[in-house]
């Protein structure tokens, strides 16, 4: 994400990949995460993230950091949830505390699982 490189994403991608952003909308499927986030790049080139910590069990990872990008609305602390499976990333989730604007529903309604 730090290089709008959706091709890098993509790569780790595992094949199930799942998508939940903050207020819980669900993209499922790598072919439509990859979509989504080639929508979500072109919106704000400038989003990076950036990691203050993380931990691990197992398969499961938890990252505290925050957000930077060019529109303020994108900027947060945050925590992420994530699973790696045969070291692909096969679930992505994001907190945030604040009303994050539902990004996943208004770039990609088209994609969204529930």
């Amino acid at each position: 994400m730090n290089l709008a490189d959706v091709d890098a994403l993509a790569a780790m991608m595992h094949d199930d990949f799942v998508f939940v952003d903050s207020r819980l909308t669900r993209i499922e499927g790598r072919e439509n995460c990859i979509e989504f986030f080639r929508r979500f790049v072109a919106l704000d080139t400038g989003f990076a993230i950036t990691i203050e910590s993380a931990s691990r069990n197992g398969d499961d990872v938890l990252i505290k950091g925050a957000t930077t990008a060019r529109d303020p609305v994108l900027v947060a602390q945050c925590l992420w949830q994530c699973q790696v499976i045969d070291g692909k990333i096969a679930y992505w989730q994001s907190f945030r505390s604040d009303q994050p604007p539902a990004l996943a529903r208004i770039l990609a309604s088209d994609l969204v699982a529930n």
